[in-house]
């Protein structure tokens, strides 16, 4: 039976994906999560905003809409690109 727990897996999709630093050496699997935690958060406000407004719970849907869509996600892009425009 084939055991795969989150660290190889990361290591795997790290290794697939060639993600390198500045250095020239792979990511380190926490640098990774650390640098994309911020996008997962806002992928998960949207998916629990467009499913509470399924469920019919319209205060708390749009409120994790607009959280993940305008708040979370421009914060990811701007500090995900803010060293390579010279800050």
């Amino acid at each position: 039976m084939l055991a795969l727990d989150i660290y190889s897996f990361a290591e795997l999709l790290l290794a697939l994906l060639g993600e390198r630093n500045s250095y020239g050496r792979k990511l380190e699997l926490m640098d990774f999560f650390r640098k994309t935690t911020i996008l997962w958060l806002a992928l998960a406000f949207i998916a629990i905003g467009f499913l509470s407004l399924n469920a019919g719970k319209l205060s708390l849907g749009p409120l994790l809409l607009v959280g993940g869509y305008c708040v979370l996600l421009p914060f990811f892009i701007w500090r995900s690109f803010r060293k390579s425009v010279g800050e």
